[in-house]
């Protein structure tokens, strides 16, 4: 056994480090704040509306802003918009559709009305939740040899908050994923009026 030392030590090394890595990451993760922060996102944010939408913060109040355009218009088929207001503490989430002004001229612009929950809060568009979480997309699919020599390949999209080596998915999401899907943070308590 004593001849085999060095063959031992040299195989037990790259498992000892693997474990210390694993540990560290473990660790990190039993520290990390949970995901409380609600979030408000766009989860259908597609190629033609997008940028018609333009969304404000004055002071905490949440503005949303239509420009009409009318080539953009004639190619999509949408006449609300829908956001999303999510929970994570409670898991749950709840969509408000918006309604886009009809019979305006070319680049018109017009302040849309927003549900009383959406406009009586205070928000922020900090990068970061207060946990330090961030909104993402992200990309990912199915890959192997028989998916792409047959076809099969399915992509999977999901909007997450993403933070101290966590991944919390979102449940709304729609057929366009965009990286401006993010809206803001509910600043004050999310759920005191509720």
């Amino acid at each position: 056994m004593q001849r085999f030392w060095p063959l031992l030590v040299g195989l037990s090394l790259p498992v000892l480090l693997i474990v210390f890595v694993l540990a560290i990451q473990v660790t990190a993760r039993w520290n990390a704040p949970p995901v409380t922060t609600p979030v408000l996102y766009w989860p259908d944010a597609d190629y033609w509306l997008r940028p018609q939408i333009r969304w404000t913060l004055d002071d905490g109040r949440l503005e949303l802003t239509y420009t009409e355009n009318r080539v953009a218009r004639a190619n999509q088929t949408a006449r609300s918009l829908r956001l999303c207001l999510y929970r994570p503490r409670t898991g749950e989430s709840r969509s408000f559709d918006i309604e886009l002004p009809e019979d305006l001229e070319d680049r018109e612009s017009e302040v849309l009305a927003l549900p009383a929950e959406l406009s009586s809060r205070t928000w922020s568009n900090a990068v970061e939740s207060p946990e330090g979480y961030r909104f993402e997309v992200s990309w990912g699919g199915s890959r192997g040899f028989f998916s792409e020599l047959f076809g099969g390949y399915r992509s999977r999209m999901e909007y997450q908050l993403v933070g101290h080596g966590i991944r919390h998915p979102l449940p709304e999401s729609g057929r366009y994923l965009a990286d401006g899907a993010f809206v803001a943070w509910l600043a004050d308590d999310g759920e005191a009026s509720e």
